[in-house]
C-alpha cells in the first residue's frame, strides 16, 4: 500500500558539487546512521503531527564546505525526503516565491496555521 505524502528532485548548485565528496566518507556515513537511529522520524513532520520515517540526514546550518559543521551532531536534523527536497531546499534558496519572507517554509500544520514559526503569521 502506497500511502501519500503529507507534503505534497535533484539539481546542485557548483558550489555544492565541490564538497559533494564528504557525503561518500566512512565519517558521514556513520553520523547519518547515528542521527537516524537517534530520530528515525522525521522531525519537521514530526512538529506537524505527522508520523513519516526519516530517511535524510539534513545539516541544519548549511556547512558549505566545512568539515566540522558537516559533521556536528548538533547541526544533524532527521527528515523525509519530501521535506528536505522541498521545504528544506526552498528555505535555503529563499523561501516561497511571492512570500516576501527569506527562508521561510511554507508548510502548514493540520489547522492549515503556518507551521514555521518565523512565518510573520506566528510573530507576536
Amino acid at each position: 500500500m502506497t500511502v501519500a505524502h503529507p507534503r505534497g528532485s535533484d539539481a546542485r548548485s557548483p558550489d555544492a558539487l565541490k564538497w559533494r565528496k564528504l557525503y561518500d566518507t566512512a565519517a558521514w556515513q556513520r553520523a547519518r546512521g547515528r542521527q537516524l537511529a537517534l530520530r528515525p522520524l522525521c522531525e519537521r513532520c514530526e512538529r506537524e503531527g505527522f508520523i513519516v520515517p526519516a530517511t535524510v540526514c539534513n545539516h541544519r546550518t548549511p556547512h558549505k564546505g566545512d568539515y566540522d559543521l558537516f559533521l556536528d551532531p548538533d547541526n544533524l536534523e532527521s527528515t523525509c525526503a519530501p521535506c528536505h527536497d522541498q521545504v528544506i531546499q526552498s528555505e535555503e534558496r529563499g523561501g516561497p516565491t511571492g512570500t516576501g519572507q527569506i527562508g521561510v517554509s511554507k508548510g502548514v500544520d493540520r489547522d492549515g496555521w503556518p507551521s514555521d514559526p518565523r512565518h510573520e503569521a506566528n510573530r507576536r
